[in-house]
Parts: C-alpha cells; sequence; structure tokens
C-alpha cells in the first residue's frame, strides 16, 4: 500500500508539474530572464493575438513586486499600458492584450521589487479561441 501511496504522489506532482501556469492548461514560455539586483527587471516580445499571457515573478529573496505591461498592437488601436500583477513573490497573475482582429503585438512587461533581490520573470502564454 505505501508503494503504490508513493507511486500516486509521484504521479500526482509530474502531472501538475506539466500542467504549466497556475491556471492550468497547455501554458509554454515565451520568455524568461533572470535580473541581478538594482538591475532593471525588462522583458520584451512579440506575442499573437487571439492569446492568453501569464507573467510569473521569482525573487530572491521573497519580497513585494509591482509589474506593469504595455502592448502595441498596431494602427488598429493605440497602444495599451497596464498595472499587472502585485504581491509578495513569488507571484503570478495574468495579463490581458487589448481586445482586436488577431495578429502580432510588441509586449512590454517590467517587475519591480520593493527591496533589491535577484528577480526572474517569466511570461507563459497559451493559444485562446478567442479574443482575450
Amino acid at each position: 500500500m505505501r508503494v503504490f501511496s508513493a507511486v500516486l504522489a509521484l504521479t500526482l506532482v509530474g502531472v501538475a508539474a506539466g500542467c504549466g501556469g497556475s491556471s492550468g492548461g497547455s501554458w509554454s514560455v515565451l520568455v524568461q530572464q533572470t535580473f541581478k539586483p538594482h538591475e532593471a527587471a525588462y522583458l520584451h516580445t512579440s506575442v499573437g493575438r487571439p492569446s492568453q499571457l501569464e507573467v510569473q515573478v521569482h525573487a530572491s529573496p521573497n519580497v513585494q513586486s509591482t509589474t506593469n505591461y504595455s502592448a502595441d498592437c498596431g494602427n488598429e488601436s493605440p497602444q495599451w499600458h497596464r498595472r499587472g500583477p502585485a504581491g509578495k513573490t513569488p507571484l503570478t497573475g495574468r495579463v490581458v492584450l487589448p481586445p482586436g482582429p488577431p495578429g502580432s503585438c510588441f509586449f512590454a512587461i517590467s517587475a519591480t521589487p520593493a527591496q533589491a533581490a535577484k528577480i526572474t520573470v517569466v511570461l507563459l502564454t497559451r493559444a485562446s479561441a478567442g479574443p482575450t
């Protein structure tokens, strides 16, 4: 019975680890970078629309952190500036692209820790069936 319980526990851990993002599903890492203390934590990339995005922020030591992001999806919409997830690290939260037709958006996100910390920012994505 103990062997079965151990195998079941390891299987559940493996399944949970394979799901990606905090919201479950088939999330994949779009871009990830680690920054030294006092270094600007800033990522930029192109993302397809429609898609779902999630940001994860990890810090050592764990500290209060804020995120801000912007998206520029071309002529059909003005540049989009928003506050992202905030709280004590590790933190995970969804970020939203502006509504509009399918296409490509230039996306930038910054993470700011409340005190000096080594910080890792991860941007995850998964396809969306419709506008986000």
